[in-house]
């Protein structure tokens, strides 16, 4: 489905060298059993530069990558969240339709965040 990431303008190119294993915060966006999963983990790599990464499992498929190893940095951690959301529902492999679901709807909370704090 290899799409343009609708939040590539989010991204500031580069790398930062900094690679987060560890101490990054996660989110889970969907989980059905060990069989579905999709977490998005973001972390600040360096003051004011965030990075994201993400544990997608399909059935077999199992995709994992930490904060700072992709290309690119942000400026916030949600920027960084809404542009790895993004990359999986649009650039990456075929969703099952709940999970897409799902990642369409963190997708929508983020970018109404203020409508959604307490």
């Amino acid at each position: 489905m290899n799409r343009k990431n609708p939040f590539e303008i989010l991204r500031k190119p580069g790398v930062c060298g900094t690679v987060a294993t560890s101490g990054y915060n996660t989110s889970t966006v969907f989980s059905h059993g060990s069989s579905l999963a999709l977490q998005i983990r973001t972390a600040e790599l360096i003051s004011g530069v965030w990075g994201f990464g993400f544990l997608l499992i399909i059935d077999s498929l199992k995709r994992e990558m930490f904060p700072g190893e992709g290309s690119g940095w942000f400026l916030s951690e949600e920027n960084a969240e809404l542009y790895a959301l993004a990359h999986i529902r649009y650039c990456g492999p075929h969703l099952p339709k709940d999970m897409k679901f799902a990642v369409d709807v963190a997708i929508y909370k983020l970018r109404n965040k203020s409508l959604f704090d307490d």
